[in-house]
């Protein structure tokens, strides 16, 4: 049996802007965390069965763990960055997230094909938009430095809440 202890701290700091318009608000978020853990926690004698594929997307850029599993971990320190935006009006909205991953610690703990190397992060983006109330859209990207996008990924819901189409 093996065992090993992970001492992880963080600091996050949100400030969320508000801007009242005519017939709607505006909302700009900007987000920053520093994560710093012990280096030396990920041991080649616990074998790695359930944190293989990692994808670094939206929805694990500010994790402490973005590992989906327990067999690895993020350790090091790296700091997070990224901007929410929402425009909200007469029931239609927009909603769009850029971010990144900065390694403060220049090691490549995600792995070569996970969009992380041992400086920065390609650009993580989402973009949620409503025109109508019958029609919601959405993209989800990960953008290279050099403008290539690496993964993109799109769809629609078309329909009212009764009935839906995806």
């Amino acid at each position: 049996a093996n065992a090993r202890l992970l001492t992880n701290g963080n600091l996050k700091w949100r400030y969320p802007w508000i801007k009242r318009l005519a017939k709607g608000s505006w909302i700009i978020e900007p987000t920053v965390l520093f994560n710093s853990s012990f280096i030396g926690n990920n041991s080649v004698i616990i074998p790695n069965e359930d944190s293989r594929n990692v994808e670094l997307d939206d929805t694990r850029l500010f994790l402490a763990n973005r590992f989906q599993g327990n067999d690895r971990l993020d350790i090091g320190q790296r700091l997070v960055y990224g901007l929410n935006n929402y425009w909200g009006w007469c029931n239609h909205s927009v909603h769009w997230f850029i971010g990144q991953s900065k390694r403060l610690d220049h090691k490549n703990v995600l792995g070569v094909h996970s969009g992380e190397n041992f400086s920065t992060s390609d650009y993580i983006s989402k973009l949620f938009w409503s025109p109508v109330s019958w029609f919601h859209g959405h993209w989800r990207g990960i953008v290279q430095s050099n403008g290539k996008a690496r993964l993109s990924e799109a769809g629609a819901m078309l329909g009212k809440s009764i009935l839906n189409i995806n």
